[in-house]
C-alpha cells in the first residue's frame, strides 16, 4: 500500500495550515503630486512639525525620506518615527530616529528630499514623523503643499505643529495643531506584503476525500 507520504507526492500536494505572507514588487505608500511646494512648516527649537499616515496593510522594505529645507546651510535637525504623538508620548511608541541636514536651497518652493528611514518593516496602523531641531532660527522647514498618490489602503493627514511653545523634553510628546489642511511633502515606499488565505473548509474536504479514495485502492494480490 502506498503511504501516506508517497500519497501526498503522487498527488503534489502541500497543505500549509497557517497563513504566509510574501512579498509583491515595490510600491508606492505615499507620494506627493506636486512637483514644487506652496510654502513650509517651520522646524526649530520653538515649533516641531509632525507628519502622518495611515495604512490597512502590513509593508516591508520601507524606505521614508522629506523635503526638508533650509535657506542657510548646515541647519541639524532630528526625525522620529512614531506610533503615537503628543501628551503621554514615551520612548516606547518610537520606532526609530534619525539625524539629518535640512538641505540648502535658494527659496522655499524648491524640492530637496532627504533620506531619512530605510529597511523598515511596517504593520497595519497609523504612524507619524516628528521633525525637531534646536536651532533658534525658522530659516528652516519640511516643504508643504497639497495632493498625494497613496497606496491601497493608504491615508495621509494634514501637516501639524506646535507653535511657539517651551517645547518638552522629548519632541513627539509635544502638543501639536492643524495647519489648515495643507500635507507636508514626505515620501514612504516599500513593498506591499500579500497574506496567502487559510485554505476553505471545502477545499480541505475535497483533499480528504481524496486521499481517502488514495488510502482504500488495493495491494497488490489483493483479491478483487
Amino acid at each position: 500500500m502506498h503511504s501516506f507520504r508517497s500519497i501526498l507526492s503522487d498527488m503534489g500536494l502541500a497543505v500549509a495550515l497557517t497563513a504566509a505572507a510574501t512579498p509583491a514588487a515595490a510600491a508606492t505608500i505615499v507620494e506627493p503630486s506636486r512637483a514644487t511646494a506652496l510654502g513650509r512648516s517651520s522646524v526649530y527649537a520653538q515649533q516641531y512639525s509632525v507628519v502622518s499616515w495611515t495604512q490597512a496593510d502590513a509593508w516591508s522594505n520601507v524606505a521614508i525620506s522629506a523635503s526638508l529645507v533650509s535657506s542657510v546651510q548646515g541647519i541639524a535637525g532630528q526625525a522620529y518615527l512614531m506610533t503615537q504623538v503628543g501628551s503621554g508620548t514615551t520612548l516606547a511608541h518610537q520606532l526609530a530616529v534619525a539625524d539629518f541636514t535640512f538641505a540648502w536651497v535658494p527659496d522655499y518652493s524648491t524640492l530637496s528630499y532627504v533620506d531619512l528611514f530605510a529597511g523598515l518593516s511596517l504593520g497595519a496602523g497609523s504612524y507619524y514623523i516628528v521633525f525637531a531641531s534646536a536651532d533658534m532660527s525658522a530659516r528652516a522647514g519640511i516643504g508643504v503643499g497639497t495632493g498625494f498618490a497613496t497606496g491601497p489602503g493608504v491615508v495621509v493627514a494634514p501637516v501639524e505643529f506646535s507653535e511657539h511653545q517651551i517645547p518638552p523634553d522629548y519632541a513627539p510628546a509635544a502638543d501639536f495643531g492643524s495647519s489648515g489642511g495643507v500635507n507636508a511633502f514626505f515620501r514612504v515606499t516599500g513593498d506591499q506584503v500579500m497574506a496567502i488565505p487559510l485554505p476553505s473548509t471545502a477545499w480541505l474536504a475535497g483533499i480528504g476525500l481524496l486521499l481517502w479514495a488514495q488510502l482504500r485502492r488495493p495491494k497488490w494480490g489483493d483479491q478483487l
